[in-house]
């Protein structure tokens, strides 16, 4: 059982050292005065977000078990942890492409490193105003449509390790706790399809979130 643990223990740190590469590419272009500040705050972020991957783990153990429950199929819960934990080995693969991509490849555009440096300078030197001027809210804008579009270009890769998730688990269920092929793969598929929508709400909600505080907070 070792070699799982430290299955989830790379998978997590993984995902966070992804992420943070990342940030690190724009760190350079943010003003020392903030940069520290940011660091933390994303770090704590990503912390939150590897903790969500993470906790897909013990999710998915649950919502396969009530799954057998209900099928009147008897599991070692072991067995089913040891399954799941082989089913998110393509999403630490897609990991590990992102992290390699962003060290080795990723370059930022000059129009956006130089957008993120005037951004910055320029709410520095305006931090006792309570508004933000026209202009400066335009470049932000701009700058969370280019991570918007960067975030959205992914997507084809989350779905394709999500797909092979599901055929690793729906695999393993069939071969191990000896289900019917179709049981086997149905059960991964609405997991999948139920962490889709719960995370498209949060985005939604989130979203919405936002706007109000934006409006509560402008005068």
């Amino acid at each position: 059982m070792l070699k799982y643990h430290l299955t989830l223990v790379a998978f997590f740190i993984l995902s966070w050292t992804a992420q943070y590469a990342g940030l690190n590419k724009y760190l350079s272009f943010v003003p020392e005065q903030i940069r520290g500040l940011l660091q933390a705050l994303f770090s704590v972020l990503f912390l939150v977000n590897s903790g969500f991957y993470l906790s897909l783990v013990p999710l998915a153990m649950v919502f396969i078990f009530c799954w057998l429950y209900l099928m009147d199929t008897r599991v070692d819960l072991r067995k089913l942890y040891q399954i799941v934990v082989l089913s998110i080995l393509p999403l630490a693969v897609l990991m590990l492409g992102l992290l390699v991509y962003t060290v080795v490849f990723m370059k930022v555009d000059p129009s956006v490193s130089q957008k993120l440096t005037e951004v910055f300078n320029t709410m520095l030197s305006n931090i006792n105003q309570p508004t933000i001027d026209p202009a400066t809210q335009a470049k932000m804008d701009e700058l969370l449509r280019a991570k918007q579009q960067e975030t959205a270009s992914l997507t084809p890769f989350w779905i394709a390790a999500a797909i092979c998730s599901c055929l690793i688990c729906g695999r393993l269920l069939y071969r191990r706790l000896q289900l019917a092929a179709w049981k086997a793969f149905v059960i991964p598929v609405t997991f999948a399809v139920s962490i889709m929508l719960v995370r498209m709400v949060m985005n939604t909600g989130g979203g919405s979130v936002m706007d109000r505080v934006k409006q509560i907070v402008e005068p």
